[in-house]
């Protein structure tokens, strides 16, 4: 019995390959921040998330992922988190002044090599954003050159028209000469790049929340390494399970893009997404801050109970399909 339960187990799992792998993708979210940083912490302490595991977010998500890549300590991207909102505080507001605080704090706590330990991750990291000129691209970065562009990406990332900054776009950092990126050989001119939030990087039903299907389709935006895999029999993507992490209940903003057991995400009625709007967009304290934090635990670990539940289940599947082989 052992014999024939352990063989197939391990042919469906040798054929099945890196398709089992799966990936976090992370929605946008302002100043709700802390909620995906209280998630992915949750994640990790909870063994379900480690390096193997592909990150990607946009906005919000983009700076978690980036900070939890980076190794950057939960409770630090809190408390950085705090002190934006208070710097927010003290020039009239959030909308159009989150990007200069952001970066700040990226330069402060970001470590100097933050780009190797994103590019030398077993599994990658993405940030989102969507360029719009010279050419429309969808843009999920898992390569960089330097801490700079780290924080270039994120802030690409973030840049919600006329909410993060003034403007309806950001002007990106041009990169060495290459056609796709707006060279034009024809005048030795090079034209500038204009990119917007990783919220218009995807369709509606995701919510912001990245694909990692794009990083299948073009390896220029991915390492060799963690690029769709060839096995015997066929070519197996990058993540083959992607779960959806969102500030917002994914029911209240639409996100169906996922399955209903890889979503995790607040609970609530309209009372409580108004409250998550108000925070999200407002400057707010830091009990209500380190309160979205827990939450963001609370829910992330919450689903891992559900996880490991539904993996008994499934268990006990192979189990009686293994007495029926037998008999």
């Amino acid at each position: 019995f052992f014999l024939v339960y352990t063989c197939g187990s391990f042919w469906r799992d040798a054929m099945v390959g890196v398709a089992t792998t799966v990936g976090y993708a992370l929605s946008p979210g302002g100043l709700l921040l802390p909620y995906h940083v209280g998630a992915l912490a949750a994640l990790e302490y909870n063994g379900r998330l480690s390096n193997a595991n592909p990150l990607a977010g946009a906005s919000a998500g983009a700076i978690a992922c980036a900070s939890h890549g980076c190794g950057l300590e939960a409770v630090k991207a809190l408390e950085a988190t705090i002190r934006v909102s208070d710097s927010c505080a003290e020039v009239g507001g959030a909308r159009g002044n989150l990007l200069p605080f952001l970066r700040r704090e990226m330069e402060i706590l970001l470590p100097g090599d933050a780009h190797n330990r994103l590019n030398e991750r077993p599994s990658p990291v993405g940030l989102a954003y969507r360029q719009i000129f010279p050419s429309q691209e969808r843009i999920l970065q898992t390569q960089f050159e330097s801490k700079q562009d780290v924080m270039d990406a994120v802030c690409h990332s973030s840049a919600f028209p006329f909410f993060t900054s003034n403007w309806p776009f950001a002007v990106a950092r041009t990169k060495k000469n290459t056609e796709k990126e707006g060279d034009s050989s024809a005048t030795g001119l090079t034209l500038p790049r204009l990119v917007v939030d990783g919220f218009f990087n995807v369709p509606r039903d995701r919510c912001g929340c990245p694909d990692f299907s794009i990083l299948d389709k073009d390896p220029i935006l991915t390492s060799s390494s963690t690029s769709s895999v060839e096995n015997g029999y066929e070519k197996l993507p990058l993540v083959g399970r992607t779960v959806t992490i969102a500030v917002f209940p994914h029911e209240a903003v639409g996100l169906t893009a996922s399955e209903l057991e890889d979503r995790i995400s607040p609970e609530g009625g309209m009372e409580e997404m108004a409250n998550l709007l108000r925070l999200a967009t407002q400057v707010s304290s830091r009990e209500e801050l380190t309160a979205v934090y827990e939450a963001g635990w609370a829910d992330a670990e919450r689903w891992c109970r559900q996880e490991e539940a539904r993996q008994r289940e499934e268990f006990q599947k192979d189990l009686i399909q293994s007495r029926f082989l037998l008999n």
